[in-house]
Parts: structure tokens; sequence; C-alpha cells
């Protein structure tokens, strides 16, 4: 369990990481989006590569990858509030807190895979 939960972690800071450099990087003056897309898009492909199973997914995310204020994956803001373990995976519900805005949060669930040997994908 610890391990996942590392894991996840790890997947909300680079992903946090992310969004700050690209919304950076997609301001007018650092020239937009059409500029960097490609950057942002090899970038997130590493991402992903590294901690999401190959698989089509209802909400495919990478199609136009964008980034805002306020950074949607942020560890700090974030935080684990259930986990469910099952046989051959564990289930992370979390709520995200708007760093602003106290009355504006969201819920999310993140499903990581077991594998011999700890937590294989995400």
């Amino acid at each position: 369990m610890k391990k996942a939960k590392e894991t996840l972690v790890s997947f909300w800071d680079e992903m946090h990481k992310w969004e700050v450099r690209t919304h950076e990087r997609y301001k007018p003056e650092n020239g937009g989006p059409e500029a960097n897309r490609e950057v942002a898009k090899s970038e997130l492909i590493k991402i992903y590569d590294d901690f999401l199973t190959e698989k089509e997914r209802k909400t495919g995310r990478l199609a136009g990858p964008d980034a805002g204020y306020p950074p949607e994956y942020d560890p700090i803001n974030e935080s684990v509030i259930d986990i469910v373990e099952e046989s051959n995976k564990v289930i992370f519900e979390t709520k995200w807190k708007h760093p602003v805005s106290d009355f504006f949060d969201e819920r999310h669930k993140f499903t990581l895979k077991k594998s011999i040997g700890g937590v294989e994908a995400r």
C-alpha cells in the first residue's frame, strides 16, 4: 500500500510540474500554445509512458495537451480520502481543493494495478 501511494504522489508531482511549465509556455509572450504544443505533448507522453498502462481511456487526455491555472494535479492540494484494495489493484479516492476558492473541490479516482514486486502501472 505504501508503494502504491508513493507512486500516485509521484504521478501527481510529475503532472503538476508539467502543468506549471506548460501553462507558462502557453502564455502569448512565450510563444503561446501553437509554438509549444509539440514540446508539451512529448513531455506528457513521457509521463504517460512512465505511469499509465496502455489502454484506451474514456477521458483520453492527450489529444490536445492543455494546462491552466490552477493546476489540475497538485500534491499539496490533493489528499487521499479512501483506499480500496482488491486482489489485482488499489483504488484511491481523492479530494482536490482549489488553492484559492475554499468552496470549490473535486473528487477523483485513481486505479493502480498491482504487479509481482510492487505497483506496475496506473
